[in-house]
Formats: structure tokens, sequence, C-alpha cells
């Protein structure tokens, strides 16, 4: 049976767990944007990389070398998006905060957490395009240039 005490709370309650839902689901959306977005910027400079990774590895370097030069690349587009993301983060948050339940504005172990989340989740995109050039071959690299 329902408690008809309080509808009045009752319907504050929910609303506010919906609008949770609501916000945790635009976070995902964001965050699987992000991953798309880099992966695609990765892959990208892998393809107009080729000849220059052919190169390389004609000349003896090893696939290692050729993955970390592609990884680094990712990285470098993760900490610069990272830094924007926290600088703007922190200059909005104090008007954002009537959203936040429970937690304080200026928390840092909010941002600290999202931001570890943020650069696993770079890194990981950013493997594919760079395995997929570190097995690139040096003859099919220089042969479609």
């Amino acid at each position: 049976m329902p408690d008809t005490r309080h509808p009045i709370r009752i319907t504050q309650r929910a609303l506010a767990c919906t609008s949770a839902v609501a916000l945790a689901a635009l976070g995902l959306v964001g965050w699987a944007l992000t991953v798309a977005g880099l992966y695609g910027v990765v892959a990208y400079t892998v393809t107009r990389r080729i000849p220059e990774i052919g190169v390389r590895v004609a000349l003896g370097a090893p696939p290692f070398s050729v993955m970390r030069l592609l990884l680094r690349d990712g990285v470098v587009l993760t900490f610069a998006g990272l830094t924007a993301g926290l600088i703007v983060a922190a200059l909005v948050t104090p008007f954002l905060g009537m959203f936040l339940a429970g937690v304080p504005p200026h928390d840092l172990a909010s941002f600290a957490l999202v931001a570890a989340v943020l650069a696993v989740t770079a890194l990981a995109a950013s493997f594919g395009p760079a395995r997929r050039g570190m097995r690139l071959s040096p003859t099919d690299a220089l042969r479609n240039e």
C-alpha cells in the first residue's frame, strides 16, 4: 500500500531520482562521444602518417617504438582535453552546485576520479589505432604513397 501521508515528499524524491538518472545517462552519452572522437582522431592521425611509419619501420624502428609514438599523440590530446575540461569544470561548478546532492561543489576526489577514468578510457581508445600502425608492413605503407 503506497504511503499517502506525504505525497509531496514522495513526488520530490521521484523527481530527484529521475533527474539523477537523466544526468547519468547524459554523462554516459558524453563519455561515449569522447571515446569515439578520440578513436577517430588517432585513427586519422595513423592514416595520415602511414608513409612516415613505413619509412621508420623500413629503417629498422622496432614495432613498439612506432606504437609508443602513436600512443603519445593520443596521450597529448587526452591531457590537453583533461586540462581544459578541469579548468572549465572548476569555473562552472559553483553555478551548477544546486544539482549536486551530497557532494560539495569542489570535491577533489570526484574531479580526480573523473579525470582518471577519462585518461584510462582515452588510452584504451588510442590503443587500437596505434596497434594497427604498429603492425603496418613497410612495403604496403610505401606502396600506398
